[in-house]
């Protein structure tokens, strides 16, 4: 296997040192290659390789998490693709996304491989005439972080695949054309069809991963994982509280948690629970939140701030201000919500979840706002 750019994180892998082994073959060439990721080419299969280690990205693919995981990956699946989608130069139809029903995201399935929890992705990054681009992932959370192996598949020839199984539907009398006729896109992607049209670009993608799970040699060692906490405290901040699903403290940074669904880089959220300077308010709670939240996020570069501002008992006695944030930031569409209350000194506290506009409003308030009821001083 060449590699003119060194072989650090294969070298690892090959060596075992990440509670994982796995080596590639040598007819592959490394790309790239440095501690923390490579990119591998299998020429003659057609696919992409990119696999990376991601420090303190937990992830729980338990029967318990799955149905929490599932919706965010359908979620952050379509919001990738409206982003690639508009990034299209020329390309001036809407996206598939624009059908409420129909979703990028291929398959998100659990399994426990080697006795270990994991999780294998599959979903289009693009998908129109003349460029269909699959991305499939295996994620294998260990006690350090989550490690993510992607394969990327491309087409440039597009179409046949969805012709000729209408065709041969047609043709045995189990479809009937006509006005309002919908073709499920499960009809197209049904891996039945992968041997027929072995070299289209998704079952490509199923080939490699595949080929990961049972033929690559890959070996998982026995570790104990970490589990979503039913609560948190906070020692430097003397308070603890219950997180919104799936989040994880960071270790090195008190009052932080990330989350993430199906990816190492993106889906990732993140929430950060702090006590804020003393502060006058002549204009109370509402006013000060507002104007507190958008001068962080304009400090921060994001532009096109839209607020929305509503109020929720947090406790009896205890008002808070959700104030939620849209806006443009450096990575994209930004949706943010921050709750704000008063403590019994009337100190102010912020509880802020850090997301995209691919999650719903209502959703995130009601986490945040379940999050922020069960803030508790301790100690």
């Amino acid at each position: 296997m060449s590699d003119p750019r060194g072989q650090g994180l294969i070298e690892a892998l090959a060596r075992g040192e990440l509670g994982l082994t796995l080596r590639f073959p040598e007819a592959w060439s490394v790309r790239e290659s440095d501690a923390g990721h490579a990119a591998v080419d299998d020429v003659e299969g057609g696919v992409g390789w990119w696999v990376g280690i991601f420090p303190d990205v937990h992830l729980e693919p338990s029967e318990r998490e799955l149905p929490g995981l599932l919706a965010a990956a359908h979620h952050h699946a379509r919001f990738m693709f409206e982003w690639m989608h508009a990034r299209d130069e020329g390309n001036d139809q809407p996206p598939r996304t624009a059908d409420p029903e129909w979703s990028p995201l291929v398959s998100f399935e659990r399994d426990v491989l080697q006795g270990s929890e994991v999780v294998w992705a599959v979903h289009r990054m693009r998908y129109r005439p003349g460029h269909e681009l699959m991305m499939g992932h295996l994620l294998v959370p260990r006690p350090w972080g989550l490690f993510d192996a992607r394969v990327i598949t491309v087409d440039r020839t597009t179409g046949l695949r969805e012709s000729l199984t209408v065709e041969k539907l047609v043709a045995s009398g189990m479809l009937e054309l006509g006005p309002g006729i919908r073709i499920p896109q499960s009809t197209f992607d049904d891996p039945a069809l992968d041997d027929v049209f072995a070299h289209h670009c998704l079952s490509r993608a199923r080939t490699a991963l595949r080929w990961l799970k049972e033929e690559s040699g890959l070996v998982l060692d026995p570790v104990e994982l970490p589990r979503v906490p039913e609560e948190v405290t906070v020692p430097p901040l003397g308070c603890a509280l219950r997180l919104p699903p799936r989040f994880f403290p960071l270790p090195r940074a008190p009052g932080c948690f990330r989350r993430t669904s199906f990816c190492g880089t993106d889906g990732l959220e993140h929430l950060f629970v702090q006590q804020e300077a003393r502060a006058r308010m002549e204009h109370g709670l509402s006013h000060y939140a507002a104007e507190s939240t958008r001068a962080s996020h304009q400090s921060q570069g994001v532009t096109d701030i839209e607020l929305h501002v509503e109020e929720h008992l947090l406790r009896s006695g205890v008002a808070g201000v959700v104030v939620v944030v849209d806006g443009q930031g450096h990575q994209g569409a930004l949706r943010n919500a921050v709750c704000w209350w008063l403590d019994e000194t009337k100190q102010p506290w912020s509880l802020a979840l850090i997301s995209t506009q691919a999650i719903a409003r209502e959703t995130l308030v009601a986490e945040l706002v379940a999050s922020a009821r069960s803030w508790r001083r301790v100690g």
